[in-house]
């Protein structure tokens, strides 16, 4: 993939449209490599499969941050304290959940473990699909805009194949990606 089309500063936001549903996956998979390959800081909102149940909810939030930060676990847990506060759950009677699973959580409570690991390695990209922006309910639409200003240094990569009504109401840099695929074959 070509990324010299993308503007990856802080603020910026890009929605990259596959050709078919059955691809989007295929496109995170390879966004989120090429960042890694780049060395590119990022986090990744993905709803669907994005806990695994085998593992407590503390333990999948810590998990993507101890492989690039093994060392600094107790700086880790600080800073998810810290994230936690920011999405409204200071109290820390609130957070008794993170010892469930994830098949144990509201639909508030796995979103919220979601937006925490996505930031915990303050990452300058964040990535997402489509189905991240569809709010179920009231509480899961108050967490989605008191996490928007966590996630404004950040720049935004949506993958979607269909239309992008949630997002209509901010400025958004609209690709196809294949044509961006395209220009690397160019190249």
């Amino acid at each position: 993939m070509n990324w010299t089309a993308l503007d990856l500063s802080a603020g910026q936001h890009h929605a990259l449209r596959c050709s078919e549903e059955s691809q989007r996956e295929q496109w995170l998979d390879s966004i989120c490599l090429h960042l890694q390959q780049q060395s590119i800081r990022y986090g990744l909102l993905h709803q669907q499969g994005a806990l695994l149940g085998n593992l407590s909810t503390l333990q999948n939030i810590l998990l993507p941050a101890s492989w690039q930060q093994p060392q600094a676990e107790q700086a880790l847990e600080a800073r998810l304290h810290t994230l936690f506060a920011q999405l409204g759950f200071a109290d820390h009677n609130a957070l008794h959940w993170l010892n469930k699973r994830p098949n144990q959580l509201t639909s508030v409570q796995q979103r919220a473990a979601i937006i925490v690991r996505a930031l915990l390695t303050e990452p300058t990209v964040l990535v997402c699909d489509e189905p991240w922006f569809v709010e179920q309910n009231r509480a899961e639409l108050q967490l989605l805009q008191q996490a928007d200003v966590l996630c404004r240094p950040c720049c935004w990569l949506v993958v979607y194949a269909d239309a992008l009504p949630a997002l209509a109401q901010i400025n958004w840099q609209h690709h196809e990606l294949t044509e961006l695929a395209l220009e690397k074959v160019a190249v």
